[in-house]
């Protein structure tokens, strides 16, 4: 992957977009609005489903952290998914998405980092849900 992107540069931008995700915090309507696109976004390109199974999960756990059915994961946890999720579901990103084969790789990324920070709230929500 160090050939096609710039990893420390990918981390300082998951980085900021999670301090956006902080300053919409506790704002359910702008955190819905986030999820909400970040739908359009895996209906519009199914690849990252695939790529990433585990993003169907991180969506609902923060669905239902913003609809008060499951508040145990920690905000820095749900911060963490919105921003790689705004990262998502931005037009223009790191790397252009329609291009073969390494378009998606940023988006990636950004899940990558995210998983990473919530993967023990991530494994909680799993076995509270099942």
């Amino acid at each position: 992957m160090g050939d096609f992107i710039d990893r420390e540069k990918l981390n300082a931008v998951f980085d900021e977009h999670v301090k956006q995700a902080n300053e919409i915090f506790g704002d359910t309507e702008q955190m819905s609005r986030v999820l909400d696109e970040t739908d359009r976004v895996l209906f519009s390109e199914p690849i990252l489903k695939d790529a990433c199974p585990d993003i169907n999960d991180l969506n609902g756990m923060v669905r239902s952290y913003v609809s008060g059915q499951y508040t145990e994961a920690s905000p820095k946890s749900i911060c963490a998914i919105l921003g790689a999720f705004m990262y998502l579901n931005k037009s223009s990103d790191e790397i252009a998405d329609n291009i073969p084969v390494i378009g998606y790789l940023d988006d990636l990324v950004m899940l990558s980092n995210a998983i990473e920070v919530a993967k023990e709230d991530l494994e909680l929500y799993r076995s509270s849900v099942s």
